[in-house]
């Protein structure tokens, strides 16, 4: 059947309108969905808002106080406490903490000390106000290895407060929340100095531990643990931590941390601290406190434990 030239052009607008008809659609869907999508943008914007202004429409400390110059301990609220737990327990599932870092394993800094019994030579190097130096920046940057930066930022402004009376104005982990511990360890174990630690704990020549901000080092070599020390102190400047040399011990055949002797094959509580302690044990009536502290000494020295009591 043939089509005359009328109904073919006709067919052919047809065609055209349709095509014409079909564009408008999908400009206009292209339209609802850039829509759509910048209103999830917004309601993503506000409810974001919202969870920030529930998260701190609470109190985040009870009180504060100036430990010693520059150091301050907050107490935290319960929702504090309950947020901070939760913060701790993420990094946990995502981080590995380093099996010399004692003080977030069990043990702790008697673990930390006995590591280094059977070595001839030690050496002791604290940070000096580990917390204060944990800022909001970096540890943001630390927590963006495991999570997302906008999981991150906020972890980063849960975890901090103003440090008091410190100008330009300086946001950092307090002493006292519950996740302040393994936020810090996280950040120093991706510094220069963390990296220069793990480097050494995988020598045969040294051993390394550390108890939140005191690092003790030993081997055998004093002038190898002298190279080390070195070593140590170049990637805590670099990663913008400071030492406090008044702590500073070693290389040496014995030091003291923790107020406990490190020496060969012994460690034993310093004289003061062992008179605290033997005057709280026989004065005491609670046996639970007896207990405790028998156990504790015990641990460090048993032949202190014979002397503990003052009717031996």
């Amino acid at each position: 059947m043939k089509v005359s030239n009328h109904n073919y052009h006709h067919l052919v607008r047809e065609w055209c309108k349709t095509i014409v008809s079909v564009v408008k659609t999908l400009h206009v869907v292209g339209k609802v969905v850039e829509w759509i999508v910048k209103l999830s943008d917004l309601v993503s914007f506000y409810s974001t808002r919202l969870i920030f202004q529930e998260m701190f429409s609470y109190p985040r400390w009870r009180h504060k106080y100036q430990l010693k110059p520059g150091v301050w301990i907050f107490e935290p609220t319960e929702e504090s406490i309950r947020i901070g737990k939760e913060i701790k327990n993420a990094v946990q599932e995502k981080w590995t903490i380093p099996q010399n870092y004692y003080h977030l394993r069990q043990g702790g800094h008697i673990a930390a000390l006995k590591l280094h019994k059977s070595d001839t030579c030690f050496a002791h190097l604290d940070i000096s106000k580990f917390f204060n130096t944990i800022n909001r920046s970096r540890l943001t940057r630390s927590l963006k290895l495991f999570f997302d930066y906008s999981t991150s930022r906020n972890y980063s402004l849960l975890s901090t407060v103003k440090l008091p009376d410190q100008l330009p104005i300086m946001y950092i982990l307090p002493y006292g929340f519950v996740q302040s511990p393994i936020l810090a360890s996280l950040c120093l174990r991706q510094s220069a100095l963390g990296r220069k630690i793990e480097n050494l704990s995988n020598s045969e020549f040294v051993r390394t531990s550390v108890y939140m901000d005191d690092i003790i080092i030993s081997g055998a070599d004093n002038e190898r643990l002298e190279a080390v020390v070195t070593e140590i102190k170049t990637a805590a400047n670099k990663s913008a931590f400071t030492l406090n040399t008044k702590k500073e011990e070693g290389p040496a055949s014995a030091i003291t941390a923790f107020n406990i002797i490190v020496t060969t094959n012994k460690t034993s509580i310093i004289p003061k601290r062992y008179n605290e302690l033997r005057n709280n044990y026989n004065l005491t009536k609670n046996r639970h406190v007896k207990h405790g502290i028998a156990t504790y000494v015990s641990t460090v020295n048993s032949k202190q434990l014979v002397k503990l009591d003052s009717r031996i």
